[in-house]
């Protein structure tokens, strides 16, 4: 049962990828088969979790601390994650068979059990409502040249939309901090993508608290 209902699930983002109007061209249906089957990771959509909630129905999940990276889309259709940290799924049974199974298996009137990894499979917007919840950390890569390439989302709340501010970009590289620079913000949310000499272990802003603001990265 529980491989036809994610079957069908699959089958139909399947219809739906390859029948949406995209630009560019829709992938052929083997590209997008593929695409699903063997989801890449996407390194921009990587993010920490504190407290994130998910409800569907009488399902409740919490990601309560932990990191949730998104699949790279396929058609620009996200449709998968994977979480890993301490999280909680909570279930209400959909009626009194289902409660007499939980109880018999776990002992539970309701399930409530924590949870440290994750996988989710989704069609709705999973990926746009977990990210109003949570900040995207940088992504870094290195190229064959040495240098380290990064791409970071940075979003502020609470200001004006034409507030401007200078914020401090720091590298870590083993137990050492560089400030590197500022980023010049002058937008909700910005986009950094940069390439720079040399190989940093991460990027960080606001090491010192040269803002007074709360930082979350």
């Amino acid at each position: 049962m529980i491989r036809a209902v994610f079957l069908s699930i699959l089958f139909t983002l399947l219809l739906a990828i390859c029948a949406r109007p995209q630009t560019p061209a829709p992938l052929p249906p083997a590209s997008a088969w593929n695409a699903l089957s063997s989801p890449a990771m996407d390194p921009s959509k990587s993010a920490h979790t504190e407290n994130v909630e998910i409800v569907r129905d009488r399902i409740h999940i919490t990601l309560t601390d932990g990191t949730i990276q998104f699949v790279q889309p396929a058609n620009a259709i996200v449709f998968g994650a994977v979480f890993r940290g301490k999280g909680r799924v909570q279930v209400d049974p959909p009626n009194p068979i289902e409660a007499q199974q939980l109880r018999l298996f776990t002992k539970q009137e309701k399930l409530d059990m924590p949870f440290t990894d994750g996988t989710f499979s989704f069609t709705d917007g999973l990926f746009d409502e977990v990210a109003k919840q949570v900040k995207w950390q940088p992504s870094v890569d290195y190229p064959a040249d040495g240098k380290t390439h990064f791409k970071v989302d940075l979003t502020r709340t609470g200001v004006p939309e034409t507030w401007k501010d200078v914020i401090p970009l720091y590298a870590h590289v083993g137990d050492k901090i560089v400030k590197m620079g500022n980023i010049r913000s002058t937008h909700p949310t910005e986009t950094v993508d940069t390439t720079i000499q040399g190989k940093i272990d991460r990027i960080s802003i606001n090491d010192y608290e040269d803002l007074l603001a709360e930082v979350k990265q």
